[in-house]
Order: C-alpha cells, then sequence, then structure tokens
C-alpha cells in the first residue's frame, strides 16, 4: 500500500509487535493485545490527540472505563464493555480516556478475514466494504468474548501447543460470527457446499479488499486465483452483472471517496495513497469511472 499523509501515523503490524499479547503461529489470522493484567495504558499504543491509519480490521472492547475516539472522524463515546469493530484502512483518534482504562484488543489480518470467508461460506459484505460497527455489549455477551479472548491468548501462547495454527484458524471464526451477530451484521451463508465459482468470486473481493488501494489490473487478481482474466470477468458477471474490469474501477473510486470524504485528504494526497502514477492520471480514471473529476465531486459533495 502506498504510504498515507505525514498526518497519520502508519498502525502496521510491525509497529504494534513490541506490545502484542499473543499472536497466531506463522504471523497469521490473528493478533491480541491488552493491558488486564498491567498498568499499560492504551496510550502506549495509541497517543491521544494522534491519528493512526489502520491497516488491518480493529475489534476494540473497553473492558473499563470511558473513553472518546474519532473513527474516520466519527466521534463515539465508549463506556465499559463497549464494542468497536473498525475496518480495515480506516482512521483512529482517542480524545479522551479516563483513568485507569482497561482494554482488549483483536486485529484481524487479510488471512484471517479470507480464511473465515472460506470456512463459513459466508459474504461479510457489509464488513468488507469498511462499515464501522458500535455497541454496549449485555453482561452476556461481554463474558463471552472475554472468555474467548482469554482462552485464544493462553493457547497462542503455549510453546509445546501443537497444530497452533488450527486452533487459531478455529477461534478466529468463533469470533468473526460474534461480531456478525451482535451487530446484527446481515451476511449471507450459501449452504453447506459452496461451489468453486462461488468461493473465486468471494475470494476476488476478498483481494480487492487487500489490494485495491495498489493493483488495477484485472490480470494481477487473476493470477492471484489462478485463473485467466476472461474466465474472472466471467465468474464476477454471474454473480453481479458486471466484469471484473469495472469491480476494480468502481472499488478504487470507492476507496478515494472514502478518503476524501471521510478523511478530508486533498486529491493529491489520495492518487499518492492510492498509487497512481500522477495526479491527472488518478482524475482521468476517477472521471472515467464516476463521469465526474475529482474535483467536481469535492466541490458538489463534501460542503
Amino acid at each position: 500500500m502506498a504510504p498515507t499523509s505525514s498526518r497519520y501515523i502508519e498502525d502496521t503490524l510491525e509497529r504494534i509487535k513490541p506490545l502484542q499479547k499473543a499472536k497466531a503461529s506463522m504471523d497469521k489470522f490473528i493478533y491480541l493485545y491488552d493491558n488486564l493484567d498491567s498498568n499499560v495504558e492504551p496510550t502506549v499504543i495509541y497517543n491521544i490527540g494522534k491519528t493512526y491509519h489502520i491497516q488491518q480490521s480493529l475489534l476494540f472492547i473497553l473492558v473499563h472505563g470511558t473513553m472518546r475516539i474519532h473513527v474516520n472522524n466519527k466521534e463515539l463515546q465508549l463506556s465499559s464493555h463497549s464494542c468497536v469493530y473498525i475496518p480495515a484502512y480506516s482512521t483512529l483518534r482517542i480524545q479522551m480516556k479516563s483513568i485507569e482504562t482497561k482494554y482488549m484488543l483483536y486485529r484481524f489480518d487479510n488471512n484471517a478475514r479470507n480464511m473465515s470467508s472460506n470456512d463459513m461460506g459466508l459474504y461479510n459484505d457489509h464488513v468488507l466494504a469498511g462499515t464501522m460497527y458500535q455497541k454496549r455489549m449485555s453482561d452476556a455477551e461481554f463474558t463471552y468474548i472475554k472468555t474467548h479472548y482469554q482462552e485464544l491468548a493462553q493457547g497462542l501462547n503455549q510453546r509445546e501447543f501443537k497444530h497452533k495454527d488450527i486452533f487459531a484458524r478455529s477461534y478466529n471464526n468463533i469470533i468473526r460470527v460474534f461480531v456478525i451477530n451482535i451487530f446484527n451484521i446481515d451476511s449471507d451463508i450459501k449452504g453447506d457446499a459452496v461451489s468453486r465459482q462461488e468461493n473465486l468470486f468471494r475470494q476476488f473481493i476478498d483481494l480487492l479488499n487487500q489490494y485495491a488501494s495498489q493493483e488495477r489490473e484485472v490480470q494481477f487478481y487473476a493470477e492471484q486465483l489462478g485463473i485467466t482474466p476472461k474466465y474472472l470477468s466471467t465468474i464476477t458477471n454471474v454473480y453481479s452483472g458486471k466484469n471484473a474490469s469495472t469491480w476494480i474501477a468502481e472499488y478504487v473510486v470507492t476507496l478515494a471517496k472514502q478518503l476524501m470524504k471521510e478523511k478530508r485528504c486533498k486529491i493529491q494526497e489520495v492518487s499518492t495513497m492510492l498509487n497512481f502514477p500522477s495526479q491527472s492520471f488518478f482524475g482521468r480514471f476517477f472521471k472515467r469511472t464516476t463521469g465526474i473529476s475529482p474535483k467536481r465531486y469535492m466541490l458538489s459533495e463534501l460542503k
């Protein structure tokens, strides 16, 4: 992914590596960090007043205390047992926190999202589209997620634990289902057996979510799936009525609009963040896809 504006701190896995409580084997599936058993402040991870560009999906659970945060410039007031799902490529800023704040953080990498979709046959359309969710959990919901968090952390930290990747994958699916249920996310389950074409279509959407900010060629996505560009377009036409090229273009434009609208980025910044060779090239791409220029879009939509 292309570098973001200097106004943001890139919240990469490398940045949080020294703060991790646990992670799945082979650096896949899921990462955990919290301050339940220590006096580590959440500001050790996210400094108050600074904006972070989140690169993986994040499930933030406030165990105790109060906080005020901004996710994509939307202000959220959090109290004990609050749960927030933050999609990948969002911005996060902590504005205020109370004394002795306790929290838990699940971090899902792209492998986790892809594996869950494949395992469960789910179309997580709303999550993949980048929607943020928030709610205050019931006591039963909070007990459930805290228990599974601690069990997962304990298992991942056992050196002699066999088949740790399978263990992490199973817990990842449990947590994903929990997220879908508590936020009432409308995800269609396409039966016990998912056809190869359905799987390929779903994997294509997951790849877009992962690479659209830097890759815009149908050939790239076809190679990742091990099929031809023509067959990929056949599949996308069957399941959506649009070819793969249109899917990619519309997805990239959606990312551009989010950056301009939610993060108030300038056109040149958006062009750089989405890996275009120049601002003029980005402008032509945007207009060809939407019918209007980025400048006109900003003038009409960002009043």
